[in-house]
């Protein structure tokens, strides 16, 4: 009788997680919270009736059975990535459009607007890029990619969606249940959530810097949370646990559905911004061409916005 297979999502996480040996960097390159991963790692664990890692001081590692387990997982993902390739490279672009997309700005932004996007391209498929290479060359089925940074890919079609820039936000509750803010000085009154930058080279301002440019010097050090990553300041964020300087791009749909407030209106303007980028030209009434019609027209929308 032949075994069911653990879900995908599970064995996943736990790859991830057994290669960084830190369930942090595991969900910031699946595009997921911590606790998503430690909740798919528990659930293998109970399939398989054995503990996959054991806490240390300074992050994870693995147990005898999280050893034993994890070259044969990762042999596994291996053949499905040649598969899948080998099709691709045999259907010559006659597939179905792959996006490749960071997976904060997949998960953040793309997501609440897939289903639109879905009417359109119904058999659009996503791969969430760890790090900020563009395709290469023209690749069957890989036709193009959107990219944080400064826009310099030589050798590629680039053209810009929108600048990103920071400014305060926090949770409705927290303001329900707190001080009101009507001026730089009165978000000392409340947590400050600090984040670190997520890419090298890039402005993302600290709470000082954002301070200088809104006219106000705060006396004596900022305290408040520090995170790792900058998603996890939104996240805390959202869970009224203080105030955050977020990207508009990430909180968007934070900010349309209620769940987050933009508080004053300074705003610090990064150096990096978001582009659409290809080899070459893109085919008319391709899959790729309907793609960069609706994304162009939802930048300029959202460029209208702010």
């Amino acid at each position: 009788m032949t075994r069911p297979l653990p879900p995908l999502n599970a064995l996943r996480a736990f790859e991830a997680a057994a290669r960084h040996l830190n369930m942090t960097r595991a969900a910031a390159e699946l595009g997921v919270t911590p606790a998503a991963v430690s909740h798919q790692v528990v659930a293998l664990e109970e399939l398989l009736r054995g503990k996959l890692f054991v806490r240390k001081q300074r992050g994870l590692a693995l147990t005898p059975l999280g050893e034993a387990y994890l070259p044969g997982l990762q042999e596994g993902f291996e053949k499905l990535r040649e598969a899948t390739a080998q099709i691709l490279d045999g259907e010559a672009g006659g597939g179905p459009l792959v996006l490749s997309v960071p997976p904060a700005f997949s998960a953040k932004w793309l997501m609440p607007r897939l289903q639109r996007v879905r009417e359109i391209l119904p058999d659009l498929q996503i791969v969430n890029e760890i790090d900020d290479r563009p395709p290469a060359a023209p690749t069957p089925g890989r036709e193009i990619a959107i990219r944080y940074g400064t826009g310099v890919h030589p050798g590629l079609t680039v053209e810009k969606l929108f600048d990103e820039a920071v400014f305060p936000v926090c949770s409705p509750a927290l303001l329900k249940d707190g001080p009101a803010v009507e001026k730089p000085a009165d978000l000392l009154r409340h947590t400050l959530l600090h984040g670190r930058k997520s890419f090298p080279g890039e402005n993302y301002p600290s709470w000082q810097e954002w301070f200088a440019a809104a006219g106000f010097t705060p006396a004596g050090k900022l305290a408040g949370l520090t995170f790792d990553h900058h998603w996890m300041t939104v996240e805390a964020a959202i869970e009224a646990q203080g105030v955050a300087l977020a990207k508009r791009t990430i909180i968007d749909s934070e900010l349309r559905r209620g769940r987050l407030v933009r508080l004053l209106d300074v705003s610090y303007p990064l150096g990096f911004a978001y582009y659409l980028v290809y080899s070459g030209e893109i085919a008319p009434n391709s899959a790729a061409a309907a793609f960069r019609e609706w994304v162009l027209g939802e930048a300029a929308a959202m460029t209208g916005a702010f």
